[in-house]
């Protein structure tokens, strides 16, 4: 059997994470699945969300 390719992955403990986001000129937008940023140019920029934390 061979070794896994990429190492297990842990999630970011909740002390790590960032609470608030400001979104600054560009409009949010979801590209297959993930949460960027299109600019006036039309450039995407991913927002790592999974590096943020959100409650209801």
């Amino acid at each position: 059997m061979s070794s896994p390719i990429l190492p297990n992955l842990k999630p970011i403990p909740i002390k790590d994470r960032i609470s608030t986001l400001f979104l600054e000129k560009g409009n949010p937008d979801v590209l297959d699945g993930a949460f960027v940023l299109v600019d006036k140019n039309g450039i995407r920029t991913h927002i790592p969300v999974g590096g943020m934390a959100c409650s209801p």
